[in-house]
């Protein structure tokens, strides 16, 4: 087993503790209510380092809801595309579903399907297979051909996602 160099360890303890603290803030674990404005410093914190995928995806979700950060959906994308290439694939299905509902980003129903077909690979959730069935549903036989094509194209220079 290779050990881990202990200002490594050190960093990797301290994002998971700032990931933590953000987390309850935005739930309000153990405080009166929730605090999405505070949790957001927090996750903002490890985006600009990026350091963590689940921080900059879950920033997005905040920004995509407007939930303690004004509503921004192009920043929520920013956000999602960023937590992909930290291999966040759990922020494929909130890329494609963004993508799809196309409210302060313009609708993508092939990008939406290709997010979608990703994201049931990566993290077959019942909502990833939903979002697929539904991305699909609004999309032509050849949209659907070209979704697949991107799909494949993703996979082969992103091959280090992990679900």
């Amino acid at each position: 087993m290779k050990r881990i160099k202990t200002p490594v360890l050190n960093l990797l303890i301290s994002a998971v503790a700032v990931l933590l603290t953000a987390l309850m803030l935005e739930v309000g674990m153990g405080l009166d209510r929730p605090y999405p404005d505070q949790a957001a410093r927090w996750y903002q914190n490890l985006v600009d380092q990026r350091s963590h995928a689940g921080a900059a995806h879950n920033l997005g979700i905040l920004y995509a809801q407007g939930n303690g950060v004004p509503h921004d959906a192009q920043r929520a994308r920013q956000l999602f595309e960023l937590a992909i290439s930290l291999g966040g694939s759990e922020a494929m299905y909130s890329l494609g579903l963004l993508l799809l509902r196309g409210e302060g980003v313009p609708r993508d129903l092939v990008e939406a399907t290709k997010w979608a077909l990703l994201s049931t690979e990566h993290d077959p959730t019942p909502e990833a297979q939903k979002l697929l069935e539904i991305a699909s549903q609004h999309v032509e036989a050849d949209q659907l051909a070209e979704a697949r094509q991107r799909a494949a194209a993703w996979r082969t220079s992103h091959h280090s996602v992990q679900a």
